[in-house]
């Protein structure tokens, strides 16, 4: 017999599901993140935690990756922010699927039949009941020139969440002429480029826009520069207890930005969880996604901790994505992209 787990289906799931059980769970016995540089703890983390409020966002595979971590863990997620990404269960376990419908022909996308496959789900119990999403927060962005996930991949997302989400929760922004990237105002290349390191100065900060929308508004926007002490190597070891992490495609050091303020403790704060897209891992570029992405100054305004969770490349993942379709475990019978 097979015992389905939802929580170790896919290789990113046991790093972030053993980082909310010692946020949540184990805070209280004093359990804390351990940084790679150092075994003091990260304060904040714990602040994080007590706040009992989570959300994920991504870019491209990142983004596919974001949408399958909120509905897997819905009990604990409470909003989604979505640039270049495509429904839950999109590729359906088939190489052809994802390359295609999920990417460039959106026209195959079904959004009612992945519903019916997401019911089917939560039938099996292997993700949270579906009720928890719908007062969610959920922000999608799909960039006017992108050719790499096409705008209409973003139009088949927003209804397939509407299915399950009140549409008074779900933001969508098309008019930023940008190619497949990250959205910045102040960094990156021009807003058309499609290319290394995946980031665009497209004179819109994707970043606050996502934030402000999942974790409700009345954010305030950073206007002063992050602080380089405030991003910090973490170890992803911790997370895989039976095996080094890149055996299963993820690297021995993620980034966390955890603002001073909530270091000490003297400050309750949240966490977000930002899956980078594919070439835009620590082995490939080092962390300029997690510098340079845009989060980091808004987490200094409002009392946020950033985790940048990293990847790590395979035979079947070259280019370090941060979820595609090898890095489901297949000894399991049940995947999520």
């Amino acid at each position: 017999m097979v015992v389905i787990l939802k929580k170790q289906v896919c290789v990113w799931y046991p790093i972030l599901w053993g980082l909310i059980l010692t946020l949540s769970e184990v805070a209280s016995q004093n359990a804390t993140l351990t940084l790679s540089s150092s075994p003091a703890p990260i304060k904040g983390l714990s602040n994080a935690a007590a706040s009992k409020t989570l959300t994920v966002s991504g870019l491209s595979a990142g983004a596919f990756m974001a949408v399958q971590f909120h509905f897997a863990f819905s009990s604990e997620i409470t909003g989604c922010g979505v640039f270049a990404g495509g429904p839950y269960w999109c590729a359906q376990d088939d190489v052809e699927i994802a390359l295609h419908a999920c990417m460039v022909k959106p026209s195959n996308i079904s959004p009612s039949e992945l519903a019916v496959f997401t019911k089917n789900a939560e039938a099996v119990m292997s993700i949270d009941p579906l009720s928890n999403l719908h007062h969610d927060r959920v922000y999608i962005f799909s960039g006017k020139q992108d050719t790499v996930v096409v705008p209409g991949v973003a139009d088949k997302l927003e209804t397939f969440y509407s299915i399950f989400v009140d549409s008074a929760g779900i933001k969508s922004v098309r008019n930023v002429s940008s190619e497949h990237a990250m959205p910045t105002n102040n960094y990156g290349n021009t807003c058309g480029y499609k290319g290394s390191p995946y980031i665009n100065n497209c004179g819109y900060d994707g970043a606050f826009d996502a934030l402000n929308h999942v974790l409700g508004g009345g954010l305030v926007r950073g206007t002063k520069p992050a602080a380089r002490e405030n991003l910090r190597d973490f170890s992803q070891v911790q997370f895989f207890p039976v095996s080094p992490p890149k055996i299963v495609g993820m690297d021995a050091n993620g980034y966390v930005y955890v603002p001073k303020q909530c270091d000490t403790g003297e400050t309750t704060c949240q966490l977000h969880v930002v899956f980078h897209g594919c070439e835009q891992g620590a082995y490939i570029i080092n962390d300029t996604f997690a510098w340079n992405s845009g989060y980091n100054r808004h987490a200094d305004a409002n009392n946020l901790v950033i985790l940048y969770p990293q990847a790590f490349p395979t035979e079947l993942n070259p280019k370090v994505c941060g979820n595609l379709l090898e890095h489901v475990i297949r000894s399991l019978t049940i995947d999520y992209f």
